[in-house]
C-alpha cells in the first residue's frame, strides 16, 4: 500500500537559502524512514 503524507510546519523563518542548512538534520532523519520513496520541501512565505 502506498501512502502520501503531507506535513505542514509553520515557520516564520528560515526561508530560501537559509532553509537548507536549517532543516538538513530533520531532512536526513526523515530520509531514514523505512519505505520512504521521495520527499519534497516547499515553502509559502505568504502563509508561512
Amino acid at each position: 500500500m502506498l501512502i502520501l503524507l503531507q506535513i505542514d510546519i509553520p515557520s516564520a523563518r528560515p526561508f530560501f537559502e537559509e532553509m537548507t542548512p536549517a532543516f538538513s538534520p530533520l531532512a536526513e532523519d526523515i530520509n531514514q524512514e523505512t519505505g520512504l520513496i521521495w520527499k519534497i520541501w516547499i515553502e509559502n512565505p505568504n502563509t508561512q
